[in-house]
């Protein structure tokens, strides 16, 4: 299907049931200002483009991936994407606090979620991959609720099902008091015949 005329025409978009339920969960309206905090490859950022007349900011630093982000976008044709090369850490100071309604944050985990189709995470994982992995999403999340608007939500998502990653980052931001946490998800690899992680929606207060 990747050679199909309805993939080359972007009418066509691969991606795994639990991404789209993720950024599914991202309250957005006409209107919205979104930012999709670690975007690349798109798949989530298309989802909430279709949904809703919204204004997205996607970013992501690594060249690669911007270049695999941008195609994705184009070839799909989703409208009102901006595209900027933006470390997460860095994005409340590119963009000024408060600066949008919803944030959307997929962080960059230990992929344990997926093993279901890559058996081979087991091997690969070191011991201090997870605390590594942690540290770096707790600064990630710190930056997406400064980029929220007080009042407004963001969704923090792993496709990792380990409680470093997951409920202990979430914790860690709750204690702070910037945010409290409306709702979260745990899916198990395979549990629903699709891949495993964790969801939470948050809300900023102000």
């Amino acid at each position: 299907f990747l050679h199909s005329s309805c993939f080359a025409q972007g009418r066509l978009y691969v991606m795994d049931p639990w991404s789209v339920a993720v950024a599914q969960r991202v309250p957005v309206g006409p209107g919205c200002r979104v930012l999709d905090m670690c975007a690349a490859p798109g798949g989530k950022t298309i989802v909430m483009a279709d949904r809703a007349e919204v204004s997205i900011t996607a970013c992501d630093h690594a060249a690669a991936r911007l270049e695999t982000l941008r195609g994705n976008i184009a070839r799909c044709h989703a409208r009102n994407v901006e595209v900027r090369a933006v470390d997460g850490r860095d994005a409340s100071r590119e963009f000024g606090q408060g600066a949008f309604d919803a944030v959307l944050l997929d962080a960059p985990c230990a992929n344990t979620g997926v093993i279901r189709r890559k058996p081979e995470v087991r091997w690969r994982l070191r011991p201090d991959d997870i605390r590594r992995h942690a540290a770096a999403q707790k600064k990630l999340l710190s930056s997406a609720v400064a980029c929220a608007r007080a009042g407004g939500h963001v969704v923090y998502a792993v496709c990792s099902i380990m409680p470093e990653e997951s409920t202990g980052v979430v914790d860690a931001c709750v204690a702070t008091g910037a945010a409290v946490c409306v709702e979260q998800w745990l899916t198990l690899p395979g549990a629903e015949g699709t891949d495993g992680g964790f969801c939470a929606l948050l809300r900023t207060r102000g």
